[in-house]
This record gives C-alpha cells, sequence and structure tokens, in this order.
C-alpha cells in the first residue's frame, strides 16, 4: 500500500491502515529507523489499557502502600502520580484501588503526557515490584517499556529510561541501578563509582 509524501512533508494514512491500527486524530506514532532502513511505525496506546493489570498473575508479595489520607486528584492539566498508584494499576492486588487508579487514566487518555512519572516513582515501582511482588525481570522490563510507550504518561527522563531498559534486559543489574547509570552517562559524567558488583557489566561502570 502507498502513500505520497507532500512538499510539506506530510503523508495521508489509508483508511484502510486507519481502521486496522486504530490511529484516529490526535493519535502519536513512534517512528524508528531499522538498521537495514526499514522504517518501523507503531501507533503509541493511550490510557489504563496497557497497564491496566500487567503483572497481576504474579503478583504474590505483600500490598504496597503509604500511610496518609484518601484522596481523589482534581483534574489538572498535568498531574503526578505515585508510586503506589502504579503498583494498584499493574498488580491489581486491591481491586478497588486498581479501578479507581485505572478511572484517573481513563479520564486523561486524550492528554498526551497529562500524567506524570519522576524518576524516584518509577524507581520505586520497579523496586516494589521485584522484592514486594517477586516479579521477573521480564516483567519489570515489560512494565517499564509501557509506561514508556504510553502516549498519557510523561516520564521524567525518558531517552534516559530508554537507555537504562536497555542495558537492563540482557544484564543482571537491578533497573535502578541502570537508571542510575544512564541518568550519569545523560549528564556527561566520565563514569559511576561503585561497591556493587552486578553493576560492573554496565557500560561507564567503574568498581572500588
Amino acid at each position: 500500500m502507498l502513500a505520497t509524501v507532500t512538499d510539506k512533508g506530510q503523508v495521508t494514512v489509508p483508511k484502510e491502515i486507519r481502521d486496522k491500527t486504530g490511529i484516529a486524530p490526535g493519535s502519536r506514532l513512534d517512528f524508528e529507523v531499522q538498521d537495514d532502513g526499514t522504517l518501523r511505525v507503531r501507533v503509541l496506546p493511550r490510557g489504563a489499557d496497557s497497564l491496566f493489570g500487567l503483572v497481576h498473575r504474579r503478583s504474590h508479595g505483600q500490598r504496597y502502600r503509604r500511610r496518609g489520607r484518601r484522596s481523589q486528584p482534581p483534574l489538572a492539566q498535568v498531574i503526578a502520580l505515585d508510586t503506589n498508584v502504579l503498583v494498584r494499576l499493574v498488580t491489581r492486588d486491591d481491586e478497588t484501588q486498581a479501578q479507581r487508579a485505572k478511572a484517573v487514566f481513563t479520564a486523561h487518555a486524550d492528554e498526551d503526557g497529562g500524567l506524570f512519572v519522576a524518576d524516584i516513582v518509577l524507581l520505586e515501582l520497579c523496586w516494589t515490584l521485584a522484592r514486594s511482588y517477586g516479579v521477573v525481570r521480564a516483567d519489570i522490563a515489560r512494565t517499564v517499556g509501557a509506561l514508556l510507550d504510553n502516549a498519557s504518561i510523561a516520564l521524567e527522563s525518558p531517552a534516559a529510561v530508554r537507555d537504562a531498559l536497555t542495558s537492563f534486559v540482557p544484564g543482571s543489574a537491578d533497573f535502578p541501578d541502570c537508571l542510575i547509570v544512564a541518568k550519569a552517562r545523560a549528564a556527561g559524567c566520565s563514569c559511576t563509582l561503585s561497591f556493587d558488583q552486578r553493576m560492573g557489566s554496565l557500560p561507564g561502570v567503574e568498581l572500588l
């Protein structure tokens, strides 16, 4: 199926492709050039569907929650998510709270980056899934990837997170360690010093 690029660099996506892929006005497309020159195009998901219950079947640990007053966040241009909201969403260990978290995502599904996830929240999420729920590395990587690809979410450091994920998948270091190294590299640091032997295989790490 062919399409023509206009002199303004615009392309009309054929209706058959739009119908099959769910492309609609406002959809965000991710373009990636492969090593052989092939262009890969993905439609980025929105809302909670790609995250809801993502690691539900593997969640056997203690429920994670912080103490504090219950509150429903008001709608705003951008709102920040705490770790426990994401934990509820992906594990569904408390169905009532999971549905409330899903409702927030649904309410902001049409907003690009309307839900902010700070680096520390992402790190705490990965640590909690691994330590409290026993989620395996592959599912942690899948969770981080789903957050990266969700158009409703604005990560604090998306480029560093993607870099960290590349190191995390084939390695033995925890994801928080991979992000520490990726953030240091993005900041222009010559190396990262550590006593952690598992970090030794990461590019740019020097063990003391």
